[in-house]
């Protein structure tokens, strides 16, 4: 069985993952937490203190398969982002010191920045300009692990992932939409040109347990990770109020204000469906139907 290290064992990805790791019965996974004591018991699942890797004869004496870091601030705070940083160097520090083949980094698709042709996709060698704190913090990320490592045998990447669509996501705008049309509310939008790249938290998953099968094989130092679309606003506004309609006859009306925000953002994922056979299974569409249903 796989030994798999995954971080930031309370957020979105890492729950995911960590819930269909353990359906498919081949990985024992180590959780590192803060508050081990919080996450629930189950079989091939041990809760874990970062430091335990180390200072825990049984743990330290483990071959690792892989650390998947999932850990990081959902903040623009520079104080929080600067709190993740100083743990990812504490991780790097920890992943050197056990027998571990590889490293999966999750980045964002933010590094890229937001301002783009809509006709362009960004692919792994696209300059990047991050735009506010979070995605310029991403963005040192991927240089902490790409220098901590590059001198190890630990094979690592980067991945910058699109935004993760999920019913737990209530912040997102397109939760919000939804949100709006359940409680038969006139949608308000913005501009309406702006697009986005968006991926299922079920893809998302799907596609780091799809990599933990190649943890032997040479990764690219980065790797970007979405549907390979993009969506406009007033495009995904249409959808949320056609489901509406459709599915449970509301009518929800669209108004559009005016507003400078051209932001666009498409990603390029032929590499990683390439290296790592794998394809997104849902469609935005189907995506925001999940949404209607939670």
């Amino acid at each position: 069985m796989k030994n798999i290290i995954i971080t930031g064992s309370r957020g979105l990805l890492a729950t995911e993952l960590t819930r269909r790791l353990l359906a498919d019965g081949d990985c024992n996974l180590y959780l590192v937490s803060r508050s081990p004591q919080d996450i629930q018991p189950a079989d091939h699942l041990q809760a874990i203190e970062l430091d335990q890797l180390v200072n825990d004869k049984a743990l330290r004496n483990l071959s690792y398969d892989a650390l998947v870091h999932t850990a990081f601030a959902r903040s623009f705070d520079g104080e929080d982002l600067k709190k993740s940083l100083d743990f990812l160097s504490d991780v790097l520090t920890v992943a050197k010191r056990l027998e571990l083949k590889s490293f999966i980094n999750i980045s964002s698709q933010g590094v890229y920045g937001t301002k783009h042709d809509q006709s362009v996709s960004c692919d792994e060698t696209t300059n990047l300009s991050p735009s506010d704190n979070y995605s310029i913090a991403k963005a040192f990320s991927e240089v902490m692990v790409n220098s901590g490592l590059a001198n190890s045998n630990i094979n690592h990447t980067n991945i910058r992932l699109a935004s993760i669509l999920s019913h737990k996501e209530s912040k997102r705008f397109v939760n919000i939409l939804v949100d709006q049309a359940k409680h038969q509310r006139d949608i308000n939008i913005s501009g309406g040109n702006q697009h986005f790249s968006f991926i299922d938290i079920d893809d998302a998953s799907q596609a780091i347990t799809a990599m933990l099968n190649y943890c032997d094989k040479k990764w690219e130092p980065v790797y970007n990770l979405g549907t390979g679309l993009s969506h406009s606003l007033h495009e995904i506004a249409i959808m949320v109020a056609d489901i509406a309609k459709r599915e449970y006859g509301y009518e929800i009306n669209i108004n559009v204000l005016p507003t400078s925000n051209d932001s666009n953002i498409k990603l390029n994922v032929t590499r990683f469906s390439t290296d790592f056979f794998w394809h997104p299974q849902f469609s935005l569409e189907s995506s925001v139907e999940k949404l209607f249903k939670n």
